[in-house]
């Protein structure tokens, strides 16, 4: 990320656009096996089967309470950095910069905490490593998801977000394939091996190929006040919910094809049914990031929206792995299109057009992913095991209801934005 001038160019071709997004590839890669595979499968190792869904609970939300401290305030920090601090100039062009010392030294801390976390011996070891994996990874990507409002064009943003979308789900296919081949339970340390290879290319890639925009630190405020950016708000809302979907059935998906259908080889099935999704999604991804740059942002959202209410809804009446599959292609073409163009509708609405505190408003911002990361495998986990002990499978069903609810409110609030 070398230091360029402030002016930018008009259009991004396609190789400058896929250097941008590469590291989404690596950060997906990273978090599409841990969330729904590995996480699952070393709780597991540790803890009797009964508990597993409140322990898999508990250690999502404490990696999403650490990174909905750390991400609002690494972005924040980062803003504020002079370029050419005295890091730089005692180190080098590699530390220069904004968004450079922050994604540079977070990786490095991410890799030694994918380390440490691959040899792990017991679940209170597996919940320390994992906070910290947390937090190298939001001093990481609060820098970096500030690259598209501080190097793209405004009109370049939808199809910038596309890209971000189609590298995101090709990381996640290539992260669960991998993970159906090497993650089984009690054997996991093989796939650590790749995680560390994938961040580490990812982060040069990234280091090498995107320019940092030659801007001056900022001053601004460290919150967002509702009253002057409303419609900020409204698209952390509308995130914040379809989150609490997307995580709900992400965070207990293996859980459910094990113990609801019975599934023999749980791991397998898991990756191949989020595998199939994420496909479907990357397929729809920058196509629908483009769309919305011609047509507006608000009519994807709601669809899409919809599409994944829809998905939980057919959890509640499914028996049998093929329909589990047809399913994930719903889920796939709701969730890439919403990936994409949610992301281009918050950098529309960002303060001051998403430039002098794009890393500080985008780590608020991500609150509405890291807060339901929290909140709804932590709710879910209370809820299976609560109403699971009640009846047979009952927590399941409860959970599915709630996820429905929470897409449709997604997609009846977006309409109140008034970016179109």
């Amino acid at each position: 990320m070398e230091i360029v001038p402030r002016a930018v160019p008009a259009t991004w071709r396609p190789s400058r656009q896929l250097a941008l997004a590469a590291y989404w590839f690596s950060t997906n890669f990273l978090w599409a096996s841990m969330l729904t595979v590995l996480l699952p499968t070393e709780v597991l190792r540790f803890v009797p089967a009964a508990r597993a869904p409140a322990d898999v609970g508990l250690l999502t939300a404490a990696g999403a309470l650490t990174a909905l401290v750390v991400h609002p305030l690494s972005g924040a920090l980062s803003d504020r950095t002079v370029g050419q601090h005295a890091l730089a100039r005692r180190l080098g062009p590699w530390v220069a910069g904004r968004r450079r010392p922050y994604f540079l030294f977070g990786n490095a801390a991410l890799i030694i905490a994918l380390a440490v976390m691959a040899f792990a011996t017991g679940y209170p070891a597996l919940v320390v490593a994992f906070v910290l994996l947390e937090l190298a990874s939001n001093v990481t990507i609060a820098p970096y998801q500030a690259l598209i409002p501080d190097l793209v064009p405004e009109g370049s943003r939808g199809t910038a977000s596309g890209y971000m979308g189609l590298m995101s789900m090709l990381g996640t296919i290539c992260s669960l394939g991998l993970a159906a081949i090497f993650v089984h339970p009690g054997r996991t340390q093989p796939f650590y091996g790749w995680l560390i290879l994938v961040i580490a290319l990812g982060t040069v890639v990234t280091l090498v190929r995107v320019p940092e925009r030659d801007a001056p630190p900022t001053r601004a405020p460290f919150w967002v006040p509702f009253r002057d950016h409303g419609d900020f708000w409204l698209v952390f809302a509308t995130r914040a919910l379809v989150m609490l979907a997307f995580y709900t059935v992400l965070a207990f998906l293996e859980l459910y094809l094990k113990d609801v259908l019975a599934v023999r080889n749980y791991v397998l099935a898991t990756t191949e049914v989020s595998g199939l999704t994420v496909a479907v999604a990357a397929a729809v991804a920058l196509k629908a990031g483009t769309l919305s740059d011609r047509f507006g942002r608000r009519a994807l959202v709601c669809g899409a929206g919809l599409l994944m209410g829809l998905v939980a809804a057919g959890f509640l009446v499914v028996h049998s792995l093929p329909v589990v599959l047809a399913l994930g292609v719903v889920f796939g073409l709701g969730y890439g299109a919403f990936t994409s163009v949610d992301w281009a509708l918050a950098v529309d609405v960002l303060p001051g057009g998403g430039t002098a505190s794009a890393a500080k408003d985008f780590g608020i911002w991500s609150v509405a992913i890291t807060l339901p990361q929290a909140l709804a495998p932590g709710i879910g986990g209370l809820v299976v095991s609560h109403f699971n002990a009640a009846a047979p499978n009952l927590g399941y069903q409860i959970v599915f209801v709630m996820t429905l609810a929470y897409a449709l409110a997604a997609s009846l609030l977006i309409w109140k934005v008034r970016v179109r």
